[in-house]
């Protein structure tokens, strides 16, 4: 409702990833500036990172793919964050 007066479509591109404290990595986009043509979830097989999330659009005739990741900080072992 507070983004209605920006005149927006917007979607999400999401799923739960299996994160233990809940974080997930997604991509928003206007509708009706881009269109989703496919969407991909990649498991990350890897201590406390998350799924990386892909989505391919069409926005003003050209094809744009959209890449979304969220890994471990420089807080975590060397070795969990390669």
């Amino acid at each position: 409702t507070e983004l209605a007066p920006l005149n927006r479509d917007y979607r999400i591109v999401h799923q739960d990833s299996p994160s233990d404290r809940g974080i997930d990595t997604a991509i928003l986009y206007d509708a009706k500036v881009a269109k989703l043509l496919a969407s991909t979830f990649v498991f990350i097989d890897a201590d406390k990172t998350r799924d990386s999330t892909f989505a391919e659009l069409e926005v003003a005739g050209q094809k744009l793919v959209v890449s979304m990741n969220h890994w471990p900080s420089r807080g975590n072992p060397e070795p969990a964050r390669i």
